[in-house]
């Protein structure tokens, strides 16, 4: 059975790093870049769970239209994009039905493993910031699936989003989507119980033993080591805080603060 570790968190709290550590591993298959569309909405979850017809249109300027539901011939295609290029199969004859649980995975195991490649044992990592918002559908999708939950001081986030953005939302907006994300996020890791391991950003530069033995417990397979060193040529932005951000942090991500150990 081929296994599956998605990497998820709020965005901006280390996600891409974690990723890029893993890359260095050399028995798990990364792409350069995050998928998204097997999370997103209309993606490959909602396809396959009967909601869409049509996945990734909202995604052409990224990935282009990587499947369609024929309504005529009652089939899924998959279509070429930048990261299937010259790719055009049919993957089943008819759509699943929502108790088709053995042929929904089949589909998303095939789909994940032609935009991938992996070579014969080889663990298959990703790092859509959606996955843990959507950890239960992924691991009924992927039975095997791992999860690591990256989380950073929920300051910090909602300033380097806003940088990275622009502050076009207001800090308000941006702090009230942060916080609906992280409700979400704790949610799944809760239900995902022993399949899952968070991280918290600070703590890998603070407490790297701690955080190297508890991924070593639920990904065996790596060296753990050389996952977490990776994190000393990462770079933690601390940022100015105003006060219209400040009073945005404690009405909407102080509690998740609190929670999370800051």
């Amino acid at each position: 059975m081929r296994k599956f570790i998605f990497i998820g968190g709020t965005g901006r709290c280390g996600t891409t790093a974690m990723r890029h550590a893993f890359r260095q591993q050399e028995n798990a298959c990364v792409l350069s870049r995050e998928l998204r569309i097997h999370v997103e909405g209309g993606g490959l979850i909602d396809l396959l769970q009967g909601g869409r017809k049509h996945v990734g249109d909202v995604f052409k300027d990224k990935v282009g239209r990587l499947a369609y539901r024929h309504p005529r011939k009652n089939r899924i295609e998959f279509f070429e994009s930048r990261v299937m290029p010259h790719t055009s199969w049919v993957v089943s004859a008819t759509p699943p039905s929502p108790t088709a649980v053995s042929k929904r995975r089949r589909i998303a195991r095939e789909y994940m493993e032609r935009i991938f490649r992996p070579q014969p044992g080889q663990v298959i990592v990703e790092d859509s910031p959606l996955n843990m918002r959507r950890a239960e559908d992924l691991k009924e999708l992927f039975p095997s699936a791992r999860f690591i939950h990256m989380v950073r001081h929920p300051l910090h986030v909602l300033v380097s989003t806003m940088k990275l953005w622009g502050a076009g939302k207001g800090a308000y907006a941006n702090a009230e989507v942060i916080a609906t994300h992280l409700e979400k996020s704790l949610q799944q890791e809760h239900a995902m119980g022993e399949f899952v391991v968070r991280v918290r950003l600070e703590d890998i530069a603070l407490s790297r033993r701690s955080t190297k033995d508890r991924m070593a417990n639920l990904f065996p397979e790596f060296d753990v080591d050389a996952l977490v060193d990776h994190f000393d040529h990462a770079k933690i932005t601390k940022h100015e805080v105003d006060n219209e951000v400040r009073r945005a942090y404690h009405r909407y991500l102080y509690r998740f603060a609190v929670d999370l150990g800051y």
